[in-house]
């Protein structure tokens, strides 16, 4: 509660400190007192698609799964009803698709839209297309590609471009200070050490920025090398960014990396530990789909590292021949850090091959943004809850809206790595139904069995008049099939392999579900819904084995 309350009080400040550097009053100050030349371009081994570039010179443009026309005329004057399309139109992610093109009218059609943006918006506010996010992915990838971008540029255009990323590295260095959200502060740190490599500053400059990233990332990440918000896709976009930064730096003379790789090493570990056989990251704490062609550059670039079983901040992993389990204890994170992280106690994700069999629904698509509650609830992950309520709270109103708090003690996570079991338990229930949840997850037979036991202890007597819920979202296109005469729920994969659900000590009913995609919004799928009354001791067991 200490940590809530410091946090609300840093963040009165901080909105007012914020709000007035944003003011008119004061942007002034965003303004460089000398004109900079970045020119050194920092390079980007994300992935391209040429027909992305192919698509956008037609007036077609296809963000975060939303495809717009905008009939020849510039994106940046259309009113797109479509957070996620604006956030990933403002963030200049796309200029990659431009790098290694040739044609000299394609490369100017890149240009002209930097171009048409400073006109628009370089010195015009706008809250949204000047939000801390939003201003340092851009102005990274406009570094990514300053050759692409002054490739034929006239030296009015080569300086207005200077001046406006110039612009955006000062908003951000006063700016991020002062922001509730540490990952802003991260973000700050990558673009000021890579403006000073591509303004090919003093090599004392680059070491001085360099160690000033190395101690935001020192706050900013546990041991095991995860990020301190647990989610996947906030391991994906640091790691993406610093993989720029550690390829930039090793191209120039005289700039020692420091513990930049070693620190990288684990957080490649760490994100390998929540990659299911799928390829894809496990739904975890505001993870989604994330493109599968950066994954796999990402995992090429941390030396291909091989997943073993283990813990990994707060998450237990298991590996069987074909078989993958990634499993939350339900650690919620410090305050300053979970402004995205999910109620998933006990939740978990299992994957055979190269199909999800159970996996969570996933964080909510960008248009709802603004209603992302219910997805990072209980309800919305494979796990066991009391009654409809969560492990957690996600704070409704007020400064601290959007976090997700909890005043039980921490989770307890433990693992056999001989047995491959996994053992969680979650104290989230014990002051609200006088109960502690314990899960074990054991693999057998290389991975072709999972067995799972959901203990309930009281830690009060007579406990009940509550119910317990154990929820198995299904991955897409499995369908589940029961005969009414049979205690016993068979699953068919998309590949027409068939695996059962068998169970004991609870009802089972089969309903509707949903999971998450960047891509198709959200696919329909199904859940297994286990039900008990809650008793001083009772056991839920259930079997998940490959039938054919």
């Amino acid at each position: 509660m200490f940590e809530v309350l410091r946090k609300t009080t840093w963040g009165i400040f901080r909105r007012v400190i914020g709000s007035t550097l944003t003011s008119p009053a004061l942007r002034w100050l965003w303004r460089s007192s000398s004109d900079h030349d970045y020119s050194i371009a920092l390079g980007d081994f994300r992935p391209a698609d040429i027909d992305t570039v192919t698509e956008m010179a037609g007036g077609r443009y296809l963000f975060d799964g939303k495809l717009v026309d905008t009939a020849g005329v510039s994106p940046f004057s259309t009113k797109i009803d479509h957070y996620g399309w604006r956030h990933e139109l403002q963030g200049f992610s796309w200029l990659r698709h431009f790098a290694d093109v040739h044609d000299p009218g394609l490369r100017k059609f890149a240009r002209t839209l930097v171009l048409d943006w400073i006109g628009r918006f370089g010195k015009a506010y706008d809250p949204e297309i000047w939000s801390l996010d939003s201003t340092a992915q851009r102005a990274l990838n406009w570094m990514r590609h300053l050759d692409l971008l002054f490739d034929g540029a006239n030296g009015p255009q080569r300086r207005a471009m200077n001046r406006a990323l110039g612009r955006q590295v000062r908003s951000l260095r006063l700016r991020a200070p002062f922001s509730a959200d540490p990952l802003d502060l991260l973000r700050m740190r990558v673009v000021v050490l890579a403006a000073s490599l591509v303004e090919n500053g003093a090599a004392e400059t680059v070491a001085h920025n360099l160690v000033a990233l190395e101690q935001e990332i020192d706050r900013q990440f546990d041991l095991t090398g995860l990020h301190r918000s647990r989610s996947p896709s906030v391991q994906v976009e640091i790691l993406s960014d610093l993989i720029t930064l550690r390829q930039a730096m090793a191209r120039r003379e005289q700039v020692h990396l420091g513990t930049l790789p070693s620190r990288m090493s684990a957080m490649h570990a760490a994100l390998a530990a929540l990659t299911l056989g799928t390829g894809e990251l496990g739904y975890f704490n505001g993870t989604g789909q994330e493109a599968t062609d950066l994954l796999v550059s990402l995992q090429a670039m941390g030396g291909a590292q091989t997943p073993q079983t283990g813990l990994v901040g707060g998450y237990g992993t298991l590996r069987g021949i074909e078989a993958v389990l990634v499993a939350d204890s339900g650690l919620v994170p410090p305050p300053d850090f979970a402004g995205r992280a999910h109620a998933g106690a006990l939740s978990f994700e299992f994957s055979h091959g190269h199909e999800l069999i159970i996996g969570n629904c996933g964080p909510a698509p960008a248009e709802l943004h603004t209603q992302s509650r219910p997805f990072r609830l209980g309800a919305a992950h494979s796990a066991p809850t009391i009654d409809y309520r969560s492990s957690a709270n996600v704070i409704a109103k007020g400064l601290n809206a959007g976090t997700l708090v909890s005043s039980a003690p921490p989770p307890e996570l433990d693992i056999d790595v001989a047995e491959q079991v996994l053992k969680l338990t979650s104290h989230a229930y014990e002051a609200s139904a006088g109960v502690t949840l314990s899960r074990w997850l054991t693999l057998l037979m290389g991975g072709d069995t999972l067995v799972g036991q959901d203990r309930i202890t009281a830690t009060a007597s007579g406990v009940t008049g509550h119910e317990v819920i154990l929820r198995f979202h299904l991955g897409p296109g499995v369908e589940a099939l029961r005969d009414p005469n049979e205690d016993i729920i068979r699953l068919r994969l998309a590949s027409g392999h068939v695996w059962s659900f068998l169970w004991e000590g609870a009802r089972a009913e089969i309903e509707d579900s949903v999971r998450q995609s960047a891509f198709f919004g959200f696919y329909r799928t199904r859940q297994i819904i286990l039900t008990a009354p809650l008793s001083d001791t009772l056991e839920i067991a259930w079997i998940l084995t490959r039938a054919s």
